[in-house]
């Protein structure tokens, strides 16, 4: 064999077991690793568990927050108001109470401001007493009575009375009675002049009804005074 041969066979063999030994490294390579691949798949199985723990966690509080919300509705209907103490003439108690209350505080209210105008109405009332009736002297008394003092003090009695507003609608229709009362009787003593004046007994006599009806209006008055005064408990007296 000739050297020239000899290199060529051993090129050959080498050449050959470098083929192999790249293919084993190339199948090495490409083969999955175990080890990994039991990591992957673990970690896989935790997500899923981990997701499935979520899903099952919402659904019972979602489940929890739907039982809640139906057993604060069943409360609710539940709940009956209670039925409200009545009087004997089946009024609610408490609404009469609270009425009642009103009334009282109205009502003193309301006498506090008659008692600060009363001394005034006596005094004109007073007056014209002391020139009418038993003490009737002439016509002249009368007349200068009325004109001078009994008529114009009159007039501003009346319009303080009407200032007073009230509130509570019992003690609004008792201030009405008083105020009607008032002007007939202030109408009564402009008749009376005119009546002097003109020296017409029609006339006299007409504003001498005018203050009987006028008395009869406050008579009343005093009774539906009186009355209120004996609900509430106040005394005006």
């Amino acid at each position: 064999m000739t050297l020239k041969k000899l290199v060529f066979m051993v090129c050959t063999a080498l050449l050959t077991f470098m083929m192999v030994a790249c293919e084993a490294t190339t199948t090495e390579t490409e083969k999955p690793n175990d080890s990994e691949a039991a990591v992957d798949d673990s970690t896989d199985t935790e997500e899923a568990n981990l997701e499935t723990e979520l899903e099952t966690d919402l659904e019972a509080e979602a489940e929890a927050d739907l039982e809640t919300e139906l057993e604060t509705e069943q409360a609710s209907e539940d709940v009956v108001d209670p039925e409200p103490e009545m009087d004997e003439e089946g009024k609610d108690v408490t609404e009469s109470t609270e009425d009642l209350d009103e009334l009282t505080q109205a009502f003193l209210d309301y006498m506090d401001f008659i008692g600060q105008l009363a001394p005034e109405e006596n005094r004109l009332i007073s007056m014209y007493d002391s020139v009418t009736g038993e003490n009737y002297v002439n016509d002249e008394l009368l007349y200068n009575a009325l004109v001078e003092e009994i008529i114009p003090d009159y007039r501003l009695f009346s319009d303080e009375l009407e200032s007073y507003m009230a509130r509570q609608s019992d003690i609004r229709e008792l201030h009405e009675q008083y105020i009607k009362a008032v002007n007939i009787q202030y109408s009564a003593f402009t008749l009376m002049v005119a009546g002097i004046e003109n020296q017409d007994y029609e006339t006299i006599t007409e504003a001498n009804l005018n203050l009987d009806e006028a008395r009869s209006i406050l008579r009343n008055w005093i009774y539906e005074v009186e009355d209120i005064a004996e609900l509430t408990g106040v005394n005006i007296y």
